[in-house]
């Protein structure tokens, strides 16, 4: 299955559905959110792309070292991949929201081009055609949107939005 995959830099993350329940692997990855009963894939993991691209290391069952705790509505999970650590607490907020928050925190001086938090979208439902940025500041409005897994939209935006036929995925970075 092909993916549209879309990099947003980690920080407090809020994704936007209707009567949603997110679904957390153990080791970080947020399979989808359960909206009336069907499962709207997203996907998601958290990832530390080297200085020159050649290293990326993303979030998956046997790439790291993770432990994971369910508190009521909260799904927590800490992770670590060679000398990078981080948290991410999913909560689900009920009607139709759920909060992403992830800390990253790196014990060694490492060279990197930064710390992501990856959405795959399967490409039967959405396309990178309806990707639009909400509010972008110090982005050209005639700047393609990023592709190829080597190319990095530079700027910041209080959001996008990802449309498809029959459904739309919000992401909103607080």
């Amino acid at each position: 299955m092909k993916y549209i995959y879309q990099s947003v830099l980690i920080s407090l993350i809020g994704v936007s559905s209707l009567f949603a329940q997110p679904e957390v692997y153990p080791w970080s990855n947020i399979s989808g959110i359960r909206m009336d009963g069907e499962l709207m894939e997203l996907n998601s993991s958290l990832c530390v792309v080297g200085a020159d691209w050649s290293d990326v290391q993303k979030s998956a069952r046997e790439k790291a070292w993770y432990q994971y705790q369910r508190r009521g509505a909260t799904q927590s999970v800490s992770l670590t991949m060679d000398q990078f650590f981080f948290n991410q607490s999913v909560e689900d907020l009920g009607a139709g929201r759920a909060n992403v928050r992830i800390n990253f925190r790196n014990e060694a001086d490492t060279a990197i081009i930064g710390t992501f938090f990856v959405l795959g979208l399967p490409s039967s439902r959405y396309s990178i055609d309806d990707l639009n940025l909400m509010d972008p500041a110090g982005i050209s409005s005639t700047r393609e949107i990023p592709v190829s897994p080597g190319e990095i939209l530079h700027g910041s935006a209080r959001g996008m939005r990802i449309s498809g036929p029959t459904r739309n995925l919000e992401v909103v970075i607080n």
